[in-house]
C-alpha cells in the first residue's frame, strides 16, 4: 500500500507546474504514507542562506518555520540523522524541544547540491512499550529515505524546467522579457482588448545618447546603464504590466486594459523615475541619463501587434527629433498632447496636459 502511494506521488510531482501545486501534494500523500507520525519538509532557500518550511503534516508545531542552513544535522553531515527516543544523537534545532519520541531527518539532494530536508516525527504514543526501541526499522527508515529521494528528484526536475523557462523568456542582461515573449503577449492582449472593447498600449523606451555611454566608459558600464534603467523601469509598473527588452538599448512596456490618459500616466512616470535615478559603474559615476519614450494604443480589432509597435516606434523618433528626454504620442491613438520635460536631467514629476 505505502509502495502504491509513493509511485502515485512520484507520477504526480512529476507533473506538478508550479511550487504551490508540489508541496501541496506532498503534504497530502505524506499524510498517508506516515499516518501515524508528524512532519515537514524544508527547503534550501534560494540564497542558500537558511532552511524555509514548505510544507507540514500531522501535529508539527508551527515554531522554527525558517532555520539556519547549518541548524539541521543531517543536512551538514549530508546524512541522515536520528535523535530522540532510543537514538542518542543531538536534536535539531528545528525539531521541537520538549516532545516526546523519535525522529529522522533525511537531506533531499538533487543534481549534485542540497535542496532540503525531509523531517518525520515518530510519537512514542504510537506504539506498544515494547515498540519503542524499533520506532525506526530498517523497514520503517527505507520507507523515509524513498520518500525523500522522489521529493528530491522532483523538485530538482522542477526547478530545472522553471530555470530553462526563465531563460526562453527573459532577457539575461536585463531581467526584462525578452522580444519573442513581447510579441505573443501583446497579440493576446490586443485579442483580449478587442474582445472587452478595452485597450492596450504599447510604450518604446529609448536611452538617450547610448552610444556616448559606451565610448565614454565602455561596453561593461553601459550595460550597467541599461540594467539598472530597465530596474527602474519594472519599478515603476504595475501589476499586470510588462516590460520586455526589444533589442540593443530600445526597451517596450506593454499596458493592458488602459486609457490614453493612464498611458501617459505611466509613461511619464517613468521618464521623471530615469531621469531622478544615480548609476555608478564600480565607484564611477555615470552621469544623467535619460530616455525618450513614444506612446500608441489599440483601436479595435483592426490593430495588430506590429502596426501598434510601428506607431508606438513613429512616437518614440518624434520624441528623439524634439530633443529627447521626453513623451511622445501616436497622434490617432491618443487627444493627449505631448508633456514638455523639465529642464533638468533630474526633473520633478509635473502633471501632464491635456488639450481637453
Amino acid at each position: 500500500h505505502v509502495m502504491m502511494l509513493m509511485n502515485e506521488m512520484a507520477d504526480l510531482l512529476q507533473s506538478c507546474r508550479t511550487l504551490h501545486e508540489f508541496f501541496g501534494v506532498v503534504s497530502s500523500f505524506a499524510q498517508k504514507i506516515f499516518d501515524r507520525q508528524s512532519g515537514a519538509v524544508y527547503v534550501v532557500n534560494s540564497s542558500r542562506s537558511a532552511l524555509e518550511r514548505v510544507t507540514s503534516w500531522g501535529d508539527e508545531k508551527d515554531d522554527n518555520r525558517v532555520v539556519a542552513t547549518d541548524a539541521c544535522w543531517a543536512l551538514r553531515r549530508g546524512r541522515i540523522h536520528r535523535a530522540g527516543g532510543a537514538a542518542l544523537g543531538p536534536r535539531c534545532e528545528h525539531a521541537s524541544h520538549g516532545r516526546e519520541g523519535s525522529y529522522i531527518c533525511v537531506p533531499m539532494m538533487g543534481q549534485g547540491e542540497a535542496l532540503g530536508v525531509l523531517h518525520v516525527w515518530q510519537p512514542e504514543a504510537a506504539h506498544a512499550p515494547h515498540e519503542i526501541g524499533a520506532a525506526f526499522a530498517e523497514s520503517y527508515t527505507r520507507t523515509v529515505i524513498g520518500v525523500a529521494e522522489n521529493v528530491a528528484l522532483a523538485l530538482a526536475n522542477l526547478k530545472l524546467r522553471e530555470t530553462l523557462r526563465v531563460q526562453a523568456i527573459r532577457d539575461p542582461l536585463t531581467g526584462l522579457f525578452n522580444r519573442r515573449h513581447m510579441e505573443e503577449s501583446l497579440e493576446r492582449e490586443i485579442a483580449r482588448a478587442a474582445r472587452s472593447q478595452a485597450q492596450v498600449a504599447a510604450v518604446m523606451i529609448d536611452i538617450d545618447h547610448f552610444k556616448r555611454f559606451n565610448d565614454t566608459f565602455g561596453h561593461a558600464a553601459a550595460d550597467v546603464a541599461l540594467r539598472e534603467t530597465a530596474r527602474v523601469i519594472r519599478a515603476s509598473l504595475g501589476a499586470g504590466d510588462i516590460a520586455c527588452r526589444y533589442g540593443g538599448e530600445e526597451l517596450v512596456v506593454i499596458l493592458p486594459d488602459t486609457t490614453a490618459e493612464g498611458a501617459a500616466a505611466l509613461a511619464e512616470r517613468i521618464r521623471v523615475a530615469v531621469a531622478e535615478q544615480s548609476v555608478n559603474d564600480r565607484g564611477v559615476a555615470l552621469g544623467a541619463i535619460t530616455v525618450s519614450l513614444g506612446v500608441a494604443l489599440s483601436r479595435g480589432a483592426d490593430t495588430s501587434a506590429e502596426s501598434l509597435l510601428r506607431a508606438a516606434d513613429g512616437a518614440l523618433y518624434r520624441a528623439k527629433g524634439a530633443g529627447r528626454n521626453r513623451v511622445c504620442f501616436d497622434a490617432p491613438s491618443t487627444n493627449l498632447a505631448d508633456p514638455v520635460p523639465a529642464a533638468s536631467p533630474r526633473p520633478s514629476a509635473a502633471p501632464l496636459r491635456s488639450v481637453g
